[in-house]
């Protein structure tokens, strides 16, 4: 059965209805782990055209998330609203939710423009730093939203905030819960780049805590080190690749994250049980764990 759709998602969905604006809210407190504020992936996290574009080399993912760190840490420390332009060029409203001087998240506006040209150029200039292709930026470049008046934006921002505390206020939001907001966002990236390096350390820069700390996190409520679970991810991954296509053994390992075959193949062995070429002439053969 399907899960009911929360209240601010509903908000989020009305506001950037009929429009190219991206809205994500970066959990800071366990706020959204609720019935009333839970959110789709794709509002938890920078998923617009462009950042994905950007995001598929290394270098580009690295750009994003020290962007990212960043600004959240300028914003945490600040408790203000900014706006501004990210390191791609596009222009955004990030307003803090506090609440008893505590920021509980952070409100990400974005995938607009205030002036094409300069935009435009920046995207460009980004896409040499990333070693992407330039031709894809400049037809990325039609998916952003253009802003008439910025004002209009930073009144959204404000409305959500408003909308973010009223709920918190109204149901009685309790922040203690089985999950933790850290680890439910590093299992969103898991997700979403797990076909990239993914490093704990580069991932964690956008916290307020150490990445071992961090470390420990993740291993208690997942069960898992973040190597473990990130390989488990590829892995399952693989596996469907192995039983719904026909690609060779080095195309799914590197579709999934694997630059060295023979890596690959002990992994796959050691989650499995079977080498891939086992698991695939397996008819009975299930697919290890449940982690999507």
């Amino acid at each position: 059965m399907e899960k009911k759709e929360s209240q601010l998602q509903a908000l989020i969905n009305v506001l950037t209805a009929n429009s190219k604006l991206h809205i994500c809210v970066y959990d800071m407190s366990n706020i959204l782990n609720n019935d009333v504020m839970s959110l789709k992936r794709q509002n938890t996290m920078h998923l617009s055209e462009i950042c994905n574009l950007m995001k598929r080399t290394k270098r580009g993912l690295g750009r994003c998330m020290r962007c990212r760190s960043y600004v959240n840490h300028k914003v945490y420390s600040k408790k203000k609203m900014l706006v501004g332009q990210c390191i791609n060029g596009l222009t955004e409203i990030v307003q803090p939710v506090i609440y008893n001087g505590r920021v509980m998240c952070i409100i990400y506006i974005g995938n607009f423009y205030t002036d094409k040209a300069v935009t435009a150029h920046e995207l460009l200039q980004s896409a040499k730093k990333c070693g992407c292709p330039e031709m894809e930026a400049v037809y990325a470049l039609s998916g952003l939203q253009p802003c008439p008046d910025l004002n209009l934006y930073i009144q959204m921002g404000r409305i959500i905030k408003e909308y973010i505390i009223m709920l918190f206020e109204k149901y009685h939001v309790s922040l203690t819960v089985d999950s933790h907001w850290i680890v439910e966002d590093l299992k969103n990236h898991i997700a979403s780049y797990y076909n990239h390096s993914l490093v704990l350390s580069d991932l964690t820069s956008a916290y307020r805590f150490n990445d071992k700390y961090i470390g420990r996190i993740f291993k208690k409520h997942t069960g898992l080190s973040f190597a473990e679970y990130l390989n488990q991810v590829r892995i399952q991954k693989a596996c469907i690749l192995l039983k719904t296509t026909d690609k060779k053994m080095i195309e799914i390992a590197l579709s999934v994250g694997y630059e060295n075959i023979s890596y690959f193949n002990r992994t796959f062995k050691k989650v499995t049980g079977m080498t891939p070429l086992e698991y695939r002439n397996e008819p009975d053969a299930q697919i290890p764990g449940n982690l999507f």
